[in-house]
């Protein structure tokens, strides 16, 4: 396993110095064009500094999970007996410094734990309490937190289907070292200034905005 790098943060300025320098875990879908939240294109133009950062608080299942969360940690280490911490550091993997982590929850012995709250339950599939298939977007999240991290495996722990469920996820090398070749690759063109290809059906109200086209223009792309 990969060493990792642990960055201490002191402040909620730093933190968010810190992740803007790096491709965090829950950013990663957007490098292979999964992320259901950004494109490739809208995240190098936030990491450039021209595209504002999304604020997601008036969500109301950002809200809901943001409070939800750590029950479900709790109830998670009552159900199954994990001893669970919450986690306070960055982490860098240390052979591909632009791609970081930042863990909710970790056993004691390191191995990451995500926890969601998934009221719905869209695109979670379950047998029991072992949860047989999930969000392609936070499958990538924890890979990229055991590139981070060092771990061999991790924990995806999630409210769906009315009950807590869960399922260990092993290391993906080959998905890990693709991850890594694409921050790679991302980097080197936020500090080109190149441009990924836009892809319109979705970039189309990101570009609006940084662009600042008048709301009573039509725009046809």
């Amino acid at each position: 396993a990969s060493r990792m790098t642990s960055l201490p943060i002191a402040s909620e300025a730093e933190w968010h110095a810190v992740r803007a320098k790096h491709v965090g875990a829950s950013e990663a879908a957007a490098l292979f064009g999964v992320s259901p939240w950004e494109t490739v294109w809208q995240l190098h133009q936030r990491k450039r500094g021209k595209l504002a950062q999304v604020d997601m608080s008036e969500n109301v299942a950002v809200q809901a999970g943001r409070h939800m969360e750590p029950a479900l940690a709790g109830w998670a280490a009552e159900r199954w007996g994990m001893k669970l911490r919450k986690v306070r550091r960055y982490m860098e993997a240390d052979d591909c410094p632009g791609l970081g982590a930042s863990l909710d929850y970790e056993e004691y012995d390191g191995t990451p734990v995500e926890v969601k709250w998934s009221l719905w339950g869209q695109g979670w599939e379950w047998d029991g309490e072992t949860i047989t298939d999930f969000p392609l977007n936070y499958g990538i999240q924890v890979q990229a937190q055991m590139a981070c991290s060092g771990a061999s495996e991790a924990w995806l722990i999630a409210f769906c289907g009315g009950d807590l469920r869960r399922v260990r996820i092993e290391a993906k090398p080959d998905l890990i070292e693709s991850l890594k070749h694409l921050t790679r690759e991302f980097w080197k063109d936020v500090a080109a200034e190149r441009e990924p290809p836009v892809d319109f059906t979705q970039d189309a109200e990101a570009i609006t905005s940084l662009y600042q086209v008048a709301e009573d223009r039509i725009v046809d792309l």
